[in-house]
């Protein structure tokens, strides 16, 4: 599942620890991941959303060659917008602040 990109490694490596495959459990996992919005596996809660953000943008400030990453925060940010969990205005300032326009 790891090849075919169904679910992430931190998500196989957890399963792994697992003596039985819990199938339910399983389940409410691969229900926290979607994709979508260009990105592999972005979480479907909004707090997850919040957390990646967060990280994020923290790291963009050490990292060498940010074009991914900014592409990354604009489709986290685009998603909170869509879900009224950021405003228009704090998405346009943080767009701005963080030069992700480019």
């Amino acid at each position: 599942m790891v090849r075919q990109k169904v679910i992430n490694e931190e998500l196989r490596e957890e399963l792994l620890k697992e003596k039985e495959l819990d199938l339910d459990k399983f389940i409410n996992q691969l229900k926290q991941v979607k994709v979508g919005r260009g990105l592999k596996f972005l979480t479907r809660l909004t707090y997850g959303l919040l957390d990646k953000r967060k990280e994020w943008l923290a790291s963009l400030k050490e990292e060498k060659n940010p074009k991914q990453l900014k592409c990354n925060l604009m489709a986290v940010l685009d998603e909170l917008l869509q879900r009224g969990a950021i405003s228009q205005q704090e998405h346009k300032d943080l767009i701005e602040q963080h030069d992700l326009d480019r």
